[in-house]
């Protein structure tokens, strides 16, 4: 009783809310699939979500932020979408549009050359389509077996994005094809994602904008600089060649990020920079061109809008606390 009365408290968050703090957010799926890997928000929590955040924020684009902060009437909130899933299309561009949303797509761009998601998607969906399995192993790459867990999946996406992270683009192609082909999958088992053609369509349309996010979504911390300079510079041509304007944002891969690379970004011609750790940005005590982001992919309204507005990993702490 007491925690559904502390929980009923909070879900009324407006006296929670501040106007000297950005929020951001960071989707990536929104769909209603059984997946068990790299799950998606489902449709009508994203909706109800939106709804929600419509009446208690102003959703503006990065570069709206510097202008308005400290003159608007409500907080200022900024919706990002990471690694160009065609959920975008399919689930959220005409409910954005209806509703008049602004948003923005961060592309890694080698999906456009492939029409396949990024690697680790790639190792998830294979998961997430084969027959149940206790474990992975593959005597090539690997040392040891990943225990395969479908009750805290993230112990297993985070196995395989620390083996497949110090690997070649090469190396990586051909793990992912042994697996697909071990775990008997056709190469159509991989998430749709958008295509160049339905980019360009979008140029001229104010409500979303387009930021790099690397080319195949490498963690940067596994590169050399001439190897992010590279990623950098090929994700920004092939983006400003289709939308026929400067590409300005740029997202880590995985939000991982290096104080260093944050100067090459901004060398190559970026001017937001966009990381993560679910936390908001305080007016005042953080770069105006660096925004973290706020991870969303909870399942039910009540924790999305917990996590939104930078609740729940309170809680979580708080928990932790008590429980030690």
């Amino acid at each position: 009783m007491i925690l559904k009365l502390i929980r009923k408290i909070l879900f009324d968050y407006r006296f929670f809310l501040s106007k000297d703090k950005v929020y951001v957010l960071m989707f990536h799926k929104v769909n209603d699939d059984s997946d068990v890997f790299y799950k998606g928000m489902p449709t009508k929590t994203f909706y109800n979500l939106i709804e929600y955040i419509i009446l208690h924020f102003q959703i503006v684009h990065f570069e709206e932020v510097e202008y308005l902060l400290g003159k608007q009437e409500k907080p200022l909130l900024v919706i990002t979408f990471d690694d160009g899933m065609d959920d975008i299309r399919t689930n959220v561009y005409d409910f954005m549009m209806e509703r008049k949303v602004k948003f923005t797509i961060n592309i890694d761009t080698k999906i456009l050359i492939d029409s396949k998601p990024q690697y680790f998607i790639q190792v998830y969906d294979i998961l997430n389509h084969s027959t149940k399995i206790e474990s992975y192993y593959d005597s090539k790459y690997m040392k040891e077996r990943i225990s395969v867990n479908y009750v805290q999946p993230y112990e297993t996406e985070s196995a395989f994005t620390y083996l497949l992270s110090p690997m070649r683009n090469s190396e990586k192609e051909d793990f992912i094809d042994r697996m697909r082909l071990n775990l008997g999958l056709q190469q159509n088992c991989f998430t749709k994602v958008l295509s160049a053609n339905w980019i360009e369509k979008q140029k001229e349309n104010t409500l979303i904008s387009f930021g790099s996010h690397s080319h195949s979504h490498p963690i940067f911390s596994e590169l050399n600089s001439e190897q992010i300079k590279t990623e950098l510079s090929i994700s920004r041509n092939l983006l400003e060649e289709i939308l026929h304007k400067k590409i300005e944002v740029f997202a880590y891969p995985n939000g991982e990020a290096e104080e260093y690379t944050d100067g090459l970004i901004q060398n190559q011609g970026f001017k937001i920079i966009l990381k993560t750790g679910d936390r908001l940005n305080h007016h005042g005590k953080f770069p105006s061109n660096i925004f973290y982001r706020i991870n969303m992919y909870q399942q039910d309204l009540e924790m999305a809008i917990l996590q939104s507005i930078g609740l729940l990993p309170k809680l979580r702490d708080i928990k932790t606390k008590i429980w030690n």
